[in-house]
């Protein structure tokens, strides 16, 4: 994975570098399993309001084939970015299944 493939965003907080890492890490798993011509966007926004403290989280897969989308909100960020992972992993898995069953219809 080249640096320039991966933006990271975080809005509200400040993460720590353990934290910053995870998420670092789990860009570079997506972009992994992604179509080779990829850009990955992690955004993690800190949200406050009168119920207390949430985290809202987006991850992007821009490529030539098509862009892959998820986001959600968690209390907990750890939790959120596994979501995110586990959600944009079916995406990206249901892309190689029609991929290859449409190469192997030509």
């Amino acid at each position: 994975m080249w640096m320039d493939d991966l933006k990271l965003d975080f809005s509200g907080f400040r993460p720590s570098l353990s934290l910053s890492n995870h998420i670092r890490d789990i860009a570079a798993d997506i972009l992994a399993d992604a179509p080779s011509d990829s850009f990955t966007r992690a955004s993690v926004r800190r949200l406050v309001d009168g119920t207390g403290e949430v985290f809202e989280g987006i991850l992007r897969v821009s490529s030539s084939v098509g862009t892959f989308l998820v986001q959600e909100r968690d209390t907990d960020v750890i939790r959120l970015m596994g979501r995110l992972q586990e959600r944009i992993t079916s995406q990206l898995d249901l892309w190689k299944r029609h991929r290859f069953a449409e190469e192997g219809h030509g």
